[in-house]
């Protein structure tokens, strides 16, 4: 895979504009804020101004328009036509190279499947359900280091850990 390559840097109006044909996101600016609306999943981010050091329009080889934001902190999230990647967490005992360098949120949900598909077929606590709690903590933590909101995903998940292990005892 080739590396994306920068096409160039903009201010913040430049970038709203530029960004409005990203479909599934919304965006809005409030005083110091700037709020981005996942549609697929209703997922918000608000990041002040004052947090982002440049803002970059990028392609990757196939020619997908996406756009990055680099905060002045280090982290960086990428704006697909539908979603909002970030980085996953390094977690303890996770193979970071065995997930994806960009996850999502919807991600989250996905993980969220295969881990009950695990405690369906009697596996909690074996190997792959590990690995999988590990991948969706990466991913969790990813989300709420750029101030994506998880709660709901935390609440799913522990209600289908609880419910699992009731339901197998």
């Amino acid at each position: 895979m080739n590396n994306p390559q920068k096409t160039g840097s903009y201010s913040l109006l430049q970038f709203i504009n530029e960004v409005e044909v990203l479909r599934g996101l919304k965006f809005e600016i409030r005083s110091n804020l700037v709020i981005i609306y996942q549609l697929f999943d209703g997922k918000q981010l608000e990041i002040s101004k004052d947090q982002i050091l440049n803002l970059i329009k990028r392609s990757h080889e196939k020619n997908a328009l996406f756009f990055q934001i680099n905060y002045r902190d280090g982290r960086k999230i990428l704006l697909t036509e539908n979603l909002i990647g970030f980085k996953p967490a390094a977690i303890e005992n996770l193979d970071m190279m065995r997930i994806p360098k960009v996850v999502t949120t919807p991600d989250l949900k996905s993980v969220i499947d295969a881990i009950e598909d695990e405690c369906d077929i009697g596996n909690k606590g074996n190997a792959k359900y590990l690995e999988l709690v590990k991948v969706y903590k990466s991913i969790e933590k990813g989300a709420e280091n750029i101030g994506i909101n998880t709660n709901n995903e935390k609440l799913m998940l522990s209600k289908i850990v609880n419910f699992k292990s009731i339901g197998n005892a």
